[in-house]
């Protein structure tokens, strides 16, 4: 996109609202950029949670997605090498409209272990992991690169933020935070793009990580004063969900397939894009 692509989608919007399409087509000039040079595959880098025990080996059991609560979950089992009963690890992800940023919550009545890192970044870095007073974070940077549909040189750059909070020990392990003998974490992942390229440009990249650590440092400063649980975010996110897939319902009878098609239509788009998003997806 171009510098004011963001500016002229709004500006085509309500050209659209009016009719207007005429216009809609002049100002869509300041927003598609150059002709076959965009598109929609742009890999960042691979967020790794590893779950691990010392009383056996964590086997995944189960997983699932809920449309309904644009929940994803997946239930794991410690598996002790003796006969006794298999405790279970229960993980829930999410990306919170309402909070901003994507949440993993992983919970057991025994005790685990867990690792977080970031592998496979584009061009980008693990600029800083902070462990102790300060919070348990992994500041990063990346370049999104358009690789299908171009040269594999357009795309934008971002900063990004894995905050971790659980009841474990915390230790910083070269490029991860390990987590030891917890039975809860917490980890949400903010990130941070002004859609502009400036390839190689490292103190844009230190500048968008400040702004972003600040931001995300009172966010979850606030959060802890206030006791503001996960549950909590979790059912804001679910009644903002809840309030989108209820506005309509469709059944059409002895086609279940199809009802569920056309709400898991509807579950990608508001999943998508928002009224308050900067840009509007790819379809």
């Amino acid at each position: 996109c171009q510098k004011d692509a963001a500016h002229s989608f709004y500006k085509m919007r309500r050209a659209a609202q009016k009719g207007d399409f005429k216009k809609v087509h002049l100002d869509a000039e300041g927003f598609i950029g150059k002709k076959n040079d965009y598109g929609t595959n742009l890999p960042i880098g691979n967020l790794i949670l590893q779950y691990g025990s010392k009383n056996g080996k964590v086997e995944l059991v189960s997983r699932c997605l809920s449309i309904q609560t644009g929940i994803a979950s997946r239930k794991m089992q410690i598996k002790r090498p003796s006969d006794e009963n298999n405790s279970r690890i229960e993980e829930e992800v999410f990306v919170s409209n309402p909070a901003g940023y994507l949440v993993i919550a992983g919970k057991s009545t025994d005790l685990f272990d867990l690792t977080v890192g970031l592998e496979n970044l584009t061009e980008g870095e693990v600029h800083k992991i902070s462990v102790g007073e300060e919070g348990n974070v992994i500041d990063f940077f990346a370049n999104a690169h358009e690789t299908m549909h171009c040269d594999q040189k357009t795309g934008v750059h971002l900063a990004g933020k894995v905050t971790i909070l659980s009841d474990g020990i915390f230790t910083k392990e070269q490029s991860r935070i390990a987590i030891t003998d917890c039975t809860w974490v917490h980890s949400y992942l903010e990130m941070s793009t002004d859609y502009l390229e400036r390839i190689g440009r490292e103190d844009h990249y230190k500048s968008m990580i400040e702004h972003l650590y600040k931001k995300n440092q009172k966010r979850m400063i606030r959060a802890a004063i206030q006791k503001k649980s996960y549950s909590c975010i979790k059912e804001e996110h679910i009644q903002d969900i809840s309030e989108l897939f209820n506005r309509n319902q469709i059944k059409i009878l002895d086609h279940p397939e199809v009802n569920f098609l056309y709400q898991y239509g509807r579950y990608l788009l508001f999943s998508s894009v928002r009224e308050n998003s900067i840009l509007p997806p790819h379809l």
